[in-house]
């Protein structure tokens, strides 16, 4: 990956014009500051996290310190502050949520392979211009390493936001609910484990770990007003008393990014996979309500 942050944003209205213009602001041009000196920026979360409503994002590197930072936007650009001023290696796929229900947005962030560790950073809130870094706390530091992709949502329709993750060292997805302490010890659950056994793709696929799962997205898969879980090319339905039930989309790209919405008009939606690491297509997923099967169709060859 890399050295270079790149941001895209809408400059002329779409309904005033009849195409939409995008400017392209890069720190290779010095027109952003850098993150750091490092070369391997993992992830990238964008929300409002000084309560401005607009928009700022946060970056997260691994090959240097300091390892994540934030970019706040004003009216004369980007203002960068530091959310860990430490050396981390911090995986693709975190998220933000209001943690501690102060009314700002936090960083949930997991550690590749090199970390067994998840762990949230607590916004400064007010005092974010005159903080030195962010607090780190930790969510989960036992067991296996990796979490590639992490996200909120809330599964038991309680109106609380619970973080789900998949942890490929462990071959498992978790889930932790957010504790009345949240910087002290959190809960963490199994969601769905699957074997290490090779499950072999389609003959013009090449993945890296024919069998790593991976992607996370949230949906309302049944349409019975809940968010289920969405990721390894499967979904996941909570049934009560912290467990889930698992359904398969397509046994043969576990190891995909994934989005889901409502692409067409009426049944469930739609389901868009591609491979993470490797070479694959992107392929769109429908339902088919006679069938009762997932049919899809190539939105991209390669």
């Amino acid at each position: 990956m890399k050295n270079i942050v790149v941001f895209c944003f809408f400059v002329w209205p779409a309904i005033l014009f009849s195409q939409t213009k995008w400017e392209r602001i890069s720190s290779l041009a010095g027109e952003i500051e850098m993150p750091n000196g490092g070369n391997q920026q993992t992830c990238c979360v964008v929300a409002d996290f000084n309560g401005d409503g607009v928009n700022d994002f946060v970056i997260g590197e691994r090959s240097s310190m300091p390892s994540m930072v934030v970019y706040i936007r004003t009216s004369k650009g980007w203002d960068k502050y530091t959310v860990d001023n430490d050396r981390r290696t911090p995986e693709a796929g975190a998220c933000a949520v209001d943690i501690n229900n102060d009314g700002y947005l936090d960083v949930v962030a997991g550690g590749d392979w090199q970390s067994n560790e998840v762990w949230w950073y607590e916004n400064p809130g007010q005092d974010l211009a005159l903080s030195s870094s962010w607090k780190r706390h930790i969510i989960k530091n036992w067991g296996e390493t990796k979490h590639h992709d992490i996200m909120a949502i809330d599964l038991d329709g309680d109106g609380k936001q619970e973080i789900a993750f998949w942890n490929q060292g462990a071959q498992t997805m978790f889930f932790a609910r957010v504790p009345d302490y949240p910087a002290g010890k959190w809960e963490v659950k199994p969601i769905y484990r699957y074997e290490r056994k090779e499950v072999p793709p389609r003959a013009s696929y090449k993945f890296n770990d024919v069998n790593e799962h991976e992607g996370l997205c949230k949906a309302d898969m049944d349409g019975d007003g809940f968010m289920e879980i969405v990721g390894g090319a499967m979904w996941f339905k909570y049934t009560g008393d912290d467990r889930f039930e698992a359904h398969t989309i397509d046994s043969a790209y576990h190891y995909s990014r994934c989005a889901a919405g409502q692409l067409k008009k009426g049944g469930r939606p739609e389901i868009i996979l591609v491979v993470g690491d490797g070479v694959g297509p992107m392929l769109l997923y429908s339902f088919d309500e006679k069938t009762k099967k997932w049919e899809h169709k190539t939105v991209v060859d390669r």
